[in-house]
């Protein structure tokens, strides 16, 4: 193996660390304590030395006589304290004579100083080194000096080297031991790696990398014999890929062959294939074309659309082509569009829906309906097919067959309800003179608006759709223009046209299917007779002027259980059947003939307004189908009618809040509850904000006031919330 492999460099990184690392530590600590030493050492010598100087300063007192004062006592106690310290050496000189120590060793050595009193100074002799505290006594010439052999001082200093020293060695072992154990932990692995890696650069990925340690290399090892069998089975399919090419390669050699032979095939199926699109989409009779981004169409269009529009879409903008009715806002529905910040479903609405010219019924009447398609490329709205089909035919045919439709009722009806319906035509008539020769004045608009109301109400109940639309088209007219002073001879205009309307369309009918020479008479008209005659006397001639020139009081509600079911319908809540009570109280069609025809505002406002939807009714455990219930009452002359219904009832609530908004509020405040309930038959009052077909102008009950009155006859009206309402009404006659 290589010197300089991984293993090898880790423990030689380790050892130099080491050993810088205690080198380091060694010649540190080694300055520091030499320092400390020599300072601790210097310290103690001085005072040593300065210590026996003053011992001598006491003993000498008389620098001339030096000799004499050192040989006496004191000097020999102070001599034996010298001898007897084990750390340090003394050396006593007067002058230049050494009197006490060693005299080889300071013989010749300068040791006093003129500067300084006392010092310290390490001397050199015979290749020694002493550390010397020297003290020089100015006074008596004594110099004192103290010493100590350096490597005698330093000695506990070399043994704590030599201690630090086996300590390092002994740590350099553990850590080489370490060392060689953790390297060989990572490049064991690492070195089976390496070899897994040279396998499957030879090819060899059968082999696996088995890693014993729960670290990064095991992850690694894991990472190398995932990636050796992906790349085994890339080769793998690599093969089967080569294998299925070669097989493709040589099919593509038989394909080549006949290459020329097969292109020349297909473009003649395509030349046919767009041949017999393009007389497809040009046999259809819906107009195809493509708006381009910039607004304008292109040339790609059907024969159609010369045939719709009367001309080529070709470079036309589209708004121009299809006559848009709002130009600006089409080109700005094409700008949205094609800047596909919305999708294409939710834009396509929001474009031209239709083109209309004329109204239905018309000649030059054309209807156009419009639908869109994108044409994407590569994600990019690159144009928009508009599918245009004329709807023209369609609708004139449907409105034929409506008015096909409404004609067969109205021959139905009239048949059915002959008497009846000429009865309605002539009081229409009567009211429409009314409203032509009436002059103008303050009520003459709310007069109106009644009569075409009630015209509204009447034929609509005999399906007579033509008169009623033109009824309701006059009360719209007037609701919108009554503050035009000219509004009351427009207003005359169309009562006269509403006359003529009404009178050509009954005479039509009167003419093909009325019998002048058949007089009718009812099931209860027979029985009349045939009880009445019976007892003839003197009460014959009246018995025979009520059956020829009257008819039973109940004949006025005949049209009424039709038109129950036929608002049950409308309005979708099931109703049951209106049955009306037999009375042998006869009168004179005519008297009462605006009342009857005005009762179809009662019904109408009971079932639209009364009557809750059939799952409402569930909830508060009523029936699921509404009930309207006729009673009437005779005395003499004096007829009662009553008109009930189990409905919601009056909302008195919401009357005193209508009320509130026309009036002061303390004359509101006033009303009693049969007083608010009245309210319902003032003129243009109403608890409804929105209009519909059944209630909601104002104006149906006080059209059925009026005809009371006209009668000097009385109304009176009970309700309870949740239980319904009764309307009383009361007729003499």
């Amino acid at each position: 193996m290589h010197f300089f492999n991984l293993r090898n460099k880790i423990l030689s990184f380790g050892l130099i660390i080491l050993i810088l690392v205690t080198s380091f530590n060694l010649y540190y600590t080694y300055n520091v304590f030499e320092e400390d030493k020599e300072s601790y050492i210097f310290e103690n010598v001085l005072r040593s030395t300065e210590l026996i100087d003053r011992e001598l300063g006491k003993l000498i007192s008389q620098p001339d006589k030096v000799k004499l004062q050192l040989k006496t006592q004191a000097f020999s106690e102070i001599k034996s304290l010298m001898e007897s310290d084990k750390i340090f050496s003394y050396v006593i000189k007067h002058k230049d004579k050494i009197i006490f120590g060693e005299d080889n060793l300071f013989n010749k050595t300068e040791i006093t100083s003129s500067s300084h009193q006392a010092m310290v100074k390490e001397i050199s002799f015979n290749e020694a080194k002493y550390l010397a505290g020297i003290v020089t006594n100015k006074t008596n010439g004594i110099t004192t000096i103290a010493y100590i052999n350096k490597s005698k001082a330093f000695a506990s200093l070399d043994y704590l080297i030599k201690k630090n020293i086996y300590f390092a060695i002994i740590l350099f072992g553990i850590v080489l031991i370490l060392t060689i154990f953790f390297a060989r932990s990572i490049t064991t692995p690492i070195l089976q790696i390496i070899q897994r890696t040279v396998d499957i650069s030879n090819g060899d990925y059968d082999n696996k990398v088995v890693v014993k340690t729960n670290d990064e290399l095991r992850i690694l090892g894991d990472s190398v014999n995932t990636m050796s069998h992906e790349i085994k089975t890339l080769l793998d399919q690599k093969q089967e890929m080569i294998v299925k090419l070669e097989e493709a390669n040589k099919q593509l050699d038989i394909y080549s062959k006949d290459l020329e032979k097969l292109v020349d095939e297909r473009t003649k199926d395509l030349k046919d294939a767009n041949s017999y699109i393009t007389a497809m989409l040009n046999s259809l009779s819906q107009g195809l074309f493509v708006i381009r981004p910039d607004g304008t169409c292109s040339d790609l269009y059907t024969n159609s659309c010369l045939s719709i529009f009367g001309n080529s879409p070709e470079n036309k903008r589209f708004a121009e082509y299809i006559k848009s009715e709002n130009d600006s806002a089409t080109q700005k529905w094409l700008e949205l569009t094609f800047a596909q910040k919305m999708p294409f479903e939710s834009c396509a609405p929001l474009g031209p829906d239709n083109f209309q010219q004329g109204s239905l019924g018309d000649e030059n009447f054309k209807y156009i309906n419009f639908d869109y398609y994108p044409l994407m490329l590569d994600e990019t709205l690159s144009g928009i097919v508009v599918l245009a089909t004329d709807f023209t035919e369609k609708l004139v045919l449907e409105e034929n067959i409506k008015r096909k439709e409404a004609y067969i009722n109205n021959v139905t009806e009239y048949v059915l309800n002959e008497e009846i319906i000429k009865n309605l035509v002539s009081e229409a008539n009567s009211l429409l003179d009314e409203i032509i020769d009436s002059p103008a004045s303050d009520s003459f608009c709310d007069r109106a608006l009644m009569v075409f109301h009630t015209l509204n109400g009447g034929f609509g109940t005999y399906s007579f759709s033509d008169i009623q639309q033109y009824a309701i088209e006059c009360e719209e007219f007037i609701q919108t223009n009554e503050s035009n002073p000219q509004v009351v001879n427009d207003i005359k205009i169309r009562a006269a046209s509403a006359k003529e309307l009404i009178n050509e369309s009954i005479n039509e009918l009167d003419e093909k299917f009325s019998n002048h020479n058949i007089i009718s008479f009812e099931k209860d008209d027979i029985d009349y007779l045939s009880r009445s005659l019976s007892s003839l006397g003197s009460e014959g001639k009246e018995v025979l002027e009520n059956f020829l020139h009257k008819k039973s009081i109940s004949s006025i509600f005949n049209p009424y259980p039709k038109l129950v079911e036929k608002i049950s319908q409308s309005l979708g809540k099931p109703m049951k059947d209106l049955i009306i009570p037999q009375s042998d109280f006869r009168i004179a069609p005519e008297k009462v003939q605006e009342f009857s025809n005005s009762l179809v505002h009662v019904f109408k406002n009971s079932m639209d307004h009364g009557i809750e939807p059939s799952d409402r009714r569930s909830e508060l455990g009523k029936e699921e189908k509404g009930e309207i219930k006729i009673d009437i009452q005779t005395n003499n002359d004096q007829i009662k009618i009553l008109i009930s219904d189990d409905g919601a009832g009056l909302n008195t609530e919401a009357i005193k809040e209508k009320l509130l908004q026309k009036y002061e509020s303390d004359e509101v405040e006033k009303l009693s509850e049969q007083d608010l309930m009245a309210k319902i038959f003032d003129p243009n009052f109403s608890t409804r904000d929105s209009v519909s077909e059944f209630s909601g102008r104002g104006i149906g009950m006080s059209a059925v006031k009026e005809a009371i009155e006209k009668l000097n006859g009385s109304i009176y009206v009970d309700s309870k919330k949740g239980h319904g309402t009764r309307f009383e009404f009361n007729l003499k006659v």
